[in-house]
């Protein structure tokens, strides 16, 4: 069980990896809360196109005692995406790095 998040402690980020997607951020977010609710994601848009948005994948680095290697917590957080939005569906996710 993880110690309770203070509102004073100052959140910091740490990248995990990079997706691409036509889905909107705010349901990628979505699929993620609803999905991993124990994990705090953000999604940094890193390279703006026309067909799909590039994110940077980070995770609140407190979520980080939870897992024993920075890979674990990647492969939960792609795994989680790309079963929301599969690669034969429209808006799927596609893990780039």
């Amino acid at each position: 069980m993880s110690a309770p998040r203070l509102s004073d402690s100052p959140q910091r980020y740490v990248a995990l990896g990079t997706i691409a997607s036509s889905t909107p951020r705010v349901e990628l977010l979505a699929a993620l809360a609803r999905l991993r609710p124990q994990n705090h994601a953000r999604l940094r848009e890193i390279r703006r196109s026309v067909e799909e948005p590039w994110y940077r994948v980070e995770i609140d680095e407190r979520d980080l005692d939870e897992y024993s290697t920075l890979i674990d917590v990647w492969t939960a957080i792609k795994g989680a995406l790309t079963s929301a939005y599969p690669g034969d569906k429209p808006g799927c996710v596609r893990v780039l790095e």
